[in-house]
């Protein structure tokens, strides 16, 4: 069965004069919406700048990642009032789930290459087939994760 991707069932509301669609290192697609309250260009650059800039938003704001910081410094009403810190600094205002689910898909993508990076590779193995696996862009940037992660993911 050849049916075009852009036909498959998951990409059935994909309109391409109202979205992007992102595919990032990993292979995961991302509808993005195109309208005036998302700065995202067409280009794979403006994509990579943005994405690069909520790591940086969401680093400067540990209470939103970190579970060692005391729970009265991460509070619900805390960690909202710094998501929509974070969305205002990516000209999101009022869009702060997008930039939300955004941040989890990286914060996803970092722990699979994290993952495929410490995997096991038997002995005898070819020694080459760790430097094979696919690298995530953003994986220097988003290193502050192992500290909250752990080191054995």
């Amino acid at each position: 069965m050849n049916v075009s991707l852009l036909q498959h069932d998951c990409l059935k509301h994909y309109n391409e004069e109202k979205h992007f669609l992102h595919v990032d290192d990993n292979n995961v697609a991302s509808i993005i919406e195109k309208d005036q309250s998302t700065n995202i260009q067409t280009s794979n650059n403006n994509i990579s700048d943005y994405n690069e800039a909520l790591v940086n938003a969401v680093y400067s704001r540990p209470a939103l990642y970190d579970h060692r910081i005391p729970i009265k410094e991460r509070t619900s009403l805390k960690k909202k009032a710094l998501w929509k810190e974070v969305a205002n600094l990516m000209g999101e205002n009022e869009n702060i789930e997008f930039v939300q689910k955004r941040w989890k898909q990286l914060r996803d993508s970092y722990v699979k290459a994290k993952k495929r990076e410490n995997a096991y590779i038997p002995s005898g193995s070819s020694g080459s087939a760790k430097n094979d696996k696919i690298s995530f862009t953003l994986y220097s940037e988003m290193k502050f994760l192992d500290d909250v992660t752990g080191k054995s993911l």
